[in-house]
């Protein structure tokens, strides 16, 4: 019998992430019950549903996955997490005492004739302890997404757009409500759209975060000249003026302002994959649909906007705070107080003349950088550091080179997080949208596609498995994008 002659065709590697289905899982509960301001039990569900998650990620992650600049990653990441964890190491009498800010706990204790305890750099632990537990989502999706294939990656990417639309028409819903709108899971906000948060801030960075990606995945339908590219198109339009209306609806000062950025970098995008007849039209595409957005934000939102500068200007709380906790992280320095114990150590320095006057509770210092260098010290800040030269590198990499091998839709895509990473770093200037499990999991999936992942070539695979097992053993299949 005469045998056929197989080509060798890549096949997808979708089918073969098994766990994939489960990273979905996880990003969902992030995405939903991962809105609030505090440690109650939607955090400690999403929590939990991320360890299975971090131990396959751990388990599945090579180091020949990553580059160089992939394993600079997870050096920073590892530091990340050890240095909470020197916070809670016990120390003896001796070293302990000598630190800022400890000699009341010594004076106590003599004064209660009581012996020096060991205790650690942490003048909260219970509270590190809940900080370090809130960093394990974004941590096991970072790790996961890094194990997974390309396809995976942009199906995440979707599964985001659908999230971000979702939550778009809850907050039209919530303020159609009103304060008494049972759609509101958090407590009341004055008639803003707060989506699934519990502050409309947080959730107008969670929309325009979606500008970005949405504007590389038109890049990457236009430039793959994708069949039905149209419909996508027409899709990812409606979607942006969807995210600007949600956005609008926030009433978020900080957010409006940084849509208008949003829009502006994702132009920028487009214009650097500008090249020929397709890439001009991507570009006039992008720009109208901007225009429509914009005047259709106007239509919904502008007036609500205005009436709070009217009211309330840039007179906030803001400010004071500021000034507390930067005076309180001098007190505590080199080492800080403790990651997640800036409430009560904010309290101890505060006037109580400003408790009094802002009448609410302070739970962060609407800042995470001077939250950062009050809780985590030189150290953190040296990371923080790190940190911003790691993604420098990474960027200049993919905006000035990109690797031929890489798709352009994943290039795209790459580009993207870049200036969605840039995007929350300064928001995180005059608020605490990293101290959110839903901010936080978003940066993470944006922090690893800065990392470009090496496909494993499985061709040669299959042409040895042809050749051992005969063409009638063959799977066929064309490699398409998601």
């Amino acid at each position: 019998m005469q045998r056929i002659a197989a080509v060798s065709i890549p096949l997808p590697r979708v089918a073969t992430d098994v766990f994939l289905p489960y990273t979905g899982f996880v990003v969902i509960l992030a995405m939903l019950f991962g809105g609030g301001a505090g440690y109650g039990w939607p955090d400690a569900v999403v929590e939990l549903a991320a360890l299975p998650l971090l131990a396959w990620a751990l388990f599945k992650l090579t180091p020949s996955q990553l580059g160089r600049g992939g394993q600079w990653a997870i050096v920073l990441l590892c530091a990340m997490l050890a240095w909470p964890l020197l916070q809670l190491v016990p120390m003896p009498p001796s070293l302990w005492s000598a630190l800022p800010g400890r000699s009341e706990i010594a004076s106590a204790y003599e004064a209660a004739g009581m012996t020096l305890p060991w205790l650690p750099i942490s003048l909260y632990p219970s509270a590190t302890w809940l900080g370090l537990f809130g960093l394990l989502p974004a941590t096991a999706i970072f790790l996961a997404m890094l194990s997974i294939e390309r396809r995976s990656r942009r199906l995440v990417i979707l599964l985001i757009f659908i999230i971000v639309f979702g939550s778009v028409l809850l907050d039209m819903l919530q303020v159609m409500g009103g304060d008494s709108s049972p759609l509101r899971f958090f407590s009341p906000s004055r008639h803003r759209a707060v989506g699934f948060f519990a502050n409309a801030n947080h959730n107008a960075a969670f929309l325009y975060s979606a500008i970005p990606f949405v504007t590389a995945w038109m890049i990457g339908l236009v430039r793959d000249h994708r069949r039905n590219r149209g419909i996508g198109l027409a899709l990812l339009a409606l979607l942006v003026v969807t995210i600007i209306i949600g956005v609008t609806v926030t009433e978020s000062r900080t957010g409006m302002a940084l849509l208008f950025v949003a829009g502006l970098s994702s132009l920028l995008l487009a214009w650097r994959h500008s090249r020929g007849q397709s890439g001009s039209r991507l570009l006039q595409f992008g720009i109208g649909a901007n225009l429509v957005a914009l005047l259709l934000a106007f239509q919904f939102g502008f007036v609500g906007l205005a009436q709070r500068f009217e009211y309330q200007g840039f007179d906030d709380m803001r400010w004071p705070v500021a000034l507390v906790t930067s005076r309180a992280a001098i007190a505590n320095l080199p080492f800080g107080s403790g990651f997640g114990s800036f409430s009560p150590v904010y309290e101890q320095f505060a006037p109580r003349t400003l408790l009094l006057d802002l009448n609410t509770y302070i739970n962060h210092a609407h800042n995470d950088w001077l939250e950062l260098w009050l809780t985590g010290g030189i150290p953190a800040i040296v990371l923080a550091v790190g940190f911003l030269a790691w993604l420098a590198a990474s960027t200049v990499r993919l905006w000035n080179s990109g690797g031929p091998q890489t798709p352009v839709l994943d290039l795209a895509l790459a580009q993207a997080a870049s200036i969605v990473i840039v995007l929350l770093l300064l928001h995180s200037t005059i608020d605490f949208p990293l101290r959110i499990a839903t901010v936080t999991v978003l940066f993470a999936i944006a922090c690893a596609y800065l990392i470009p992942r090496r496909e494993v070539d499985h061709s040669a695979d299959l042409s040895t498995g042809i050749q051992k097992f005969g063409p009638e053993n063959t799977v066929w299949s064309r490699d398409r994008y998601c």
